[in-house]
């Protein structure tokens, strides 16, 4: 499920290492299972359980999965992949419990 979103969406990072996390950043592409993107001239495929997204950090650069950077040998940059379950959409399309949370409180 990619939760209504689509490439040029703005979302925030949730609950994910500090490093990474509360950061705004733009969607890119969605990375199905299995599917693969190739990110600074790499192959890396997504052989995860849970659907992903490339997205850029609009911010300060952005740690990768500790996966890709064992496969491919790199560090902090500006385009990585997040798990479609750690982004919350920026753009106000909330989901039935986000909206009875706000609504509670």
């Amino acid at each position: 499920m990619t939760n209504n979103f689509k490439p040029g969406d703005l979302a925030l990072t949730v609950g994910l290492s500090d490093k990474n996390n509360f950061r705004t950043v733009e969607l890119l592409r969605h990375v199905g299972i299995p599917d693969g993107i190739k990110i600074q001239g790499k192959y890396f495929l997504n052989s995860n359980l849970h659907d992903m997204w490339l997205v850029r950090s609009l911010n300060d650069p952005l740690l990768p999965s500790k996966k890709m950077q064992d496969q491919l040998g790199i560090g902090p940059m500006q385009e990585v992949e997040i798990p479609t379950r750690n982004l919350m959409p920026l753009r106000g399309h909330f989901t039935p419990e986000q909206k009875k949370a706000k609504e509670a409180v």
